[in-house]
């Protein structure tokens, strides 16, 4: 059962790597057309032109700690997603690898 958490946990967070990389590299581009500003937040950046992406406001403010959706979505993007992007990797890179040594003992 471990081993399946992790590998889930594992490759939902390679799954949000790459989704937070695209999002950063969309804002990036908008930045580079003059189409958006180097400092937007990621809720402005949300709103703007991920609109599908709304739900996750009132989510956030369900889940997090009081104060803490405002503060995050209020940061901006370009410094917000590296960070993010970097946690996901070596977070779900360490549940892979702990997956696959738990399945190297059962077998």
């Amino acid at each position: 059962m471990l081993r399946w958490f992790l590998l889930v946990f594992g490759w939902a967070s390679f799954v949000g790597s790459v989704t937070d990389g695209i999002i950063l590299a969309q804002h990036l581009v908008l930045v580079a057309l003059g189409q958006a500003e180097l400092m937007t937040s990621v809720g402005e950046h949300i709103r703007t032109h991920l609109p599908f992406l709304s739900w996750m406001f009132p989510f956030a403010d369900l889940v997090l700690p009081e104060g803490w959706a405002p503060w995050i979505f209020g940061l901006p993007a370009v410094v917000y997603f590296p960070p993010r992007i970097l946690f996901s990797v070596v977070t779900g890179g360490w549940a892979l690898r702990a997956a696959r040594r738990l399945g190297q003992r059962s077998a």
